[in-house]
């Protein structure tokens, strides 16, 4: 689990909107977009990462049945007005990044675009460990776990 961690963790970084720009192309038809630069996270982050994630999957195991899953998945880094919960991550993910220390205003967590990864629960043991499989997980994260 360590490893598969570390993976994720290590390509966690911290999104800056750097510029948004606005362009009329056409009569009528106007384009805008931002531009984003990242920045590299602490290793205290990094370990703050690892440590809610392992806790997140721990307490969802917890209350989960044999065969159920458990999936964390971020597509997109767009943050709603209302908070700093993500649009694109789904409410497991964006549980665990919430645990995160807050960034200044302009900033926000991000992971690459495609991050998924599913875990199914096969036993639970009565010394309170689990075993899972990984049900899927996205090409990069194999990528890293491969190097």
């Amino acid at each position: 689990m360590e490893r598969l961690l570390d993976a994720i963790a290590n390509r966690l970084t911290i999104r800056v909107t750097t510029e948004e720009q606005s362009e009329q192309i056409s009569e009528g038809v106007s384009v805008s977009w931002t531009m984003y630069e990242h920045k590299q996270i602490s290793e205290d982050i990094r370990k703050i990462f690892k440590k809610e994630f392992n806790n997140h999957l721990f307490t969802k195991l917890t209350e989960a049945e044999i065969g159920d899953s458990v999936e964390y998945l971020y597509e997109c880094g767009n943050v709603r007005p209302i908070g700093t919960i993500l649009d694109y991550a789904n409410d497991n993910m964006a549980d665990v990044l919430d645990k995160l220390p807050k960034l200044e205003e302009g900033e926000q967590y991000d992971l690459p675009t495609d991050t998924y990864i599913g875990f199914i629960l096969q036993n639970k043991g009565e010394d309170g460990k689990f075993r899972t499989k990984i049900s899927g997980c996205s090409k990069w994260i194999i990528d890293e776990l491969s190097k």
